[in-house]
């Protein structure tokens, strides 16, 4: 944002919090070690063609679970967590 955008905090960047993922997520595949087609495969793509995917991606979502002392219970708390974030009436407003 900054680089490309000229983005300053306090002047055009008036976000409070931020994520790993507002300036970018790279992920690359090992397509060496892979059990399956590259993506690019997949795709319908050539392998020696070089492709990109790019896509919109939402932050990580912080959760807490403070009684559990198990990993049962803390995946437990983490799985009530997407289901009620993957919800549509999550997400919209009440007129």
């Amino acid at each position: 944002m900054r680089n490309v955008c000229g983005s300053r905090p306090g002047a055009l960047d008036r976000a409070t919090l931020g994520h790993p993922g507002r300036l970018t997520y790279v992920i690359a595949e090992n397509e060496a070690e892979s059990p399956w087609p590259s993506l690019q495969v997949e795709r319908g793509f050539r392998p020696d063609q070089s492709t990109v995917t790019i896509m919109a991606a939402e932050a990580p979502h912080q959760f807490y679970n403070q009684l559990s002392n198990t990993a049962e219970g803390i995946l437990t708390t983490l799985c009530d967590d997407m289901r009620i974030s993957g919800t549509w009436s999550a997400n919209r407003s009440i007129a």
